[in-house]
């Protein structure tokens, strides 16, 4: 899970070369993989839904999803739908779940920013494969 921290580091090190995509510069490879990952788990997990956790109607789960989740994942993938004036967006929706899911699993951020990275790496890989 930790690999697109791994390969960031590699890269700014100087220890690996990578072949961008026409267009894309490394800068953002930099902020998918680890900042936004880093600044939007550390606002909706680590604020909403940690605050909303606190109370236990938020707490109720429903097949292994809190309301704490799903309205943390409904924020979550409305703010991206919203900033990229795009409703094809809202498809960040299930994996915010997931990612909600390990959070609320794992107890921590550490686990849901490596998910976030991962999946976005992934997304990466299949976007420009």
């Amino acid at each position: 899970l930790a690999a697109p921290f791994f390969v960031a580091v590699a890269y700014f090190a100087g220890w690996i070369g990578l072949q961008w995509p026409d267009g894309v510069a490394p800068q953002i490879w930099f902020w998918s993989l680890i900042g936004y990952p880093v600044c939007e788990e550390l606002i909706f997990r680590g604020v909403l839904q940690r605050e909303l956790l606190r109370y236990a109607i938020f707490s109720s789960s429903w097949m292994g999803v809190s309301l704490a989740n799903l309205t943390t994942s409904v924020v979550f993938a409305s703010v991206h739908v919203i900033w990229f004036a795009n409703p094809s967006k809202a498809v960040v929706l299930l994996p915010s779940l997931i990612i909600g899911h390990v959070y609320e699993r794992a107890g921590g951020l550490k686990s849901a920013i490596a998910v976030h990275g991962w999946y976005n790496l992934v997304g990466f890989c299949w976007f420009w494969a």
